[in-house]
């Protein structure tokens, strides 16, 4: 289990990430929700890198970039990271944090 500073510090960097390249903070929900749902790190970053090629990328012009970039900031954040508890901490505070940076503009 990592520190809770650890966590919040991870977490603040995930934010400030994804609300730079506007990716939308329901984006982050939905990461959190497939850890809580799954309980497994690996199959959510699988989920991301299939999100890539799926339909879904296609909803709206931005949201392929927008996959792309939640898949790259989440696997970077997450680097090092091996529970699936530790993860949606961190997912959680970050998506809680994103509205602050802009994520949703």
């Amino acid at each position: 289990m990592l520190a809770m500073d650890e966590i919040l510090s991870r977490a603040n960097t995930l934010a400030q990430r994804c609300g730079g390249d506007r990716v939308p903070e329901n984006l982050l929900a939905m990461v959190l929700a497939h850890l809580r749902r799954h309980h497994d790190l690996q199959a959510t970053r699988s989920l991301l890198a299939a999100l890539q090629r799926s339909p879904f990328r296609l909803r709206t012009q931005s949201t392929a970039r927008q996959l792309a970039k939640l898949e790259t900031h989440v696997t970077a954040t997450l680097g090092g990271v091996s529970g699936w508890e530790d993860a949606a901490w961190i997912v959680g505070w970050a998506r809680r944090l994103a509205r602050s940076y802009g994520g949703d503009r």
